[in-house]
């Protein structure tokens, strides 16, 4: 069924939802940059940056949508879309003018999409011919007038949002705003952006002033509000008056620092574990080469801040692999392991009772202990598969892997993957005595889960 679709559903565009329509109504300066825009030379290479897509589509008689591609995703899958774009070129965007554009589009086979983006004044016209077009194949729409189209370049730092010049080189050639300075136009219009600086270290060296800090923000940001963070706290650490000395102190005085470096995290425990989602760094332009900050070796930048992404996939595997679980999870695998891990014990008490009374011979008491070392180092796989337990289970689990590990070790030189310099005599010696410290450990345990529960 065809409908119209938000330009906040498209997750290649998310980062508009950071910014109103309002803040652009508001800013008539911004709007008129905009509607300066040109076609060819700006706003495709701004849309094809964004989505991502490098393909270039020659601009001729057998052109069917100045943009077609698969690199459009909403509803949790890509679609096929098909974009009409209008610059400056076309002041007033009316059905005599765009319609044969749009009437092209139902050429498109299994087309999900059809968007008409404009920076000048769409009239009722057009809007009626693109909503025909795509009820008759089957498709949705989106019309991204000139406020959207402000939001969208702005929120993607590819025009000014101070006056809606593009930028060149991370600067506007208006206003000289660079593309990492925080604008509070763009993410100041809902709420202030959360995060902390933390560790700040002044790591100043002779020649240039320079700061080191972690930072931790909100793990729902997306990654346009996540370089907000990193444009506010960078410019923040530039004008730090924090000193490790006196000596440094009277050096530098108020000097502006000349290199910034930052790790940003999603949460106390990303910090703990060294799970960085990026790390960035600024040198002052023209500083002294090897005293500022060294390249990252980064996959973007944003005006003079060097930012280098951690993977997704592995940023979340390490964050999963220290995930704190539930009470109740912990809770069940302790229920579920330790009267196994019990059994096992009285099995290995048993044999070397009945051994000890001469009912079982030193040959069949090793064979059988080989065997249970498999079931032994099951237990300990068991006990350790888990997230992070709950803070006030901690204890009590710390106390529970180390009795894992006890009877684990009741069982290794026994081994039949292992090639130990003991002789039979020390076997049974060893097996023995970690008997004796897993019946220390097993009340401490007991009396810690009584604690928990």
């Amino acid at each position: 069924m065809t409908r119209a679709v938000r330009l906040e559903e498209i997750e290649e565009f998310s980062p508009v939802g950071r910014l109103s329509r309002q803040a652009i109504t508001e800013n008539p300066i911004v709007l008129q940059g905009i509607r300066r825009l040109r076609e060819g030379e700006e706003i495709e290479p701004f849309l094809r940056a964004i989505l991502p897509d490098p393909t270039h589509t020659p601009h001729n008689s057998t052109e069917i949508a100045d943009i077609l591609t698969t690199h459009v995703t909403y509803g949790e899958r890509p679609r096929l879309g098909a974009f009409v774009n209008k610059g400056r070129a076309t002041a007033t965007v009316t059905s005599r003018v765009v319609s044969h554009q749009v009437s092209r589009l139902r050429r498109v086979p299994g087309i999900d999409l059809m968007v008409l983006l404009a920076v000048g004044d769409i009239r009722d016209d057009i809007v009626a011919d693109l909503t025909q077009a795509a009820t008759d194949a089957g498709s949705d729409y989106l019309i991204i007038d000139s406020v959207d189209v402000a939001r969208l370049f702005i929120s993607h730092q590819k025009v000014c949002p101070r006056d809606g010049t593009p930028f060149a080189d991370g600067k506007c050639l208006q206003c000289g705003t660079t593309a990492d300075r925080p604008v509070e136009l763009v993410y100041k219009v809902h709420e202030d952006l959360v995060y902390d600086i933390k560790t700040e270290q002044d790591c100043s060296v002779a020649l240039a002033k320079r700061y080191a800090a972690n930072v931790l923000t909100d793990p729902h940001y997306s990654r346009a509000a996540i370089k907000e963070v990193i444009k506010e706290a960078t410019w923040k650490l530039r004008g730090s008056d924090f000193y490790r000395n006196e000596i440094t102190k009277s050096y530098f005085g108020s000097q502006e620092a000349d290199a910034v470096k930052l790790f940003v995290y999603l949460g106390l425990r990303d910090e703990q574990q060294n799970n960085w989602i990026c790390r960035t760094q600024w040198n002052r332009p023209g500083l002294r080469r090897g005293t500022g900050w060294a390249p990252l070796g980064g996959t973007e930048w944003v005006g003079e801040i060097e930012i280098d992404w951690q993977p997704r996939e592995r940023y979340e595997a390490r964050h999963q692999l220290f995930e704190h679980g539930t009470k109740g999870e912990w809770g069940d695998k302790i229920d579920r392991v330790l009267p196994q891990m019990d059994a096992l014990f009285d099995e290995a008490q048993s044999l070397f009772a009945t051994y000890e009374l001469g009912r079982l011979d030193r040959q069949a008491l090793h064979q059988s202990m080989t065997e249970l070392e498999s079931r032994a180092l099951r237990l300990s796989r068991d006990a350790g598969n888990q997230k992070v337990p709950p803070l006030e289970c901690e204890d009590a689990d710390s106390a529970f892997q180390s009795l894992a590990t006890l009877l684990h070790n009741i069982f290794v030189p026994f081994a039949s993957w292992g090639k130990g310099p003991w002789n039979q005599d020390q076997k049974e010696a060893l097996a023995r005595r970690y008997m004796g410290y897993y019946m220390e450990q097993r009340p401490l345990v007991q009396y810690e889960l009584r604690k928990v529960r």
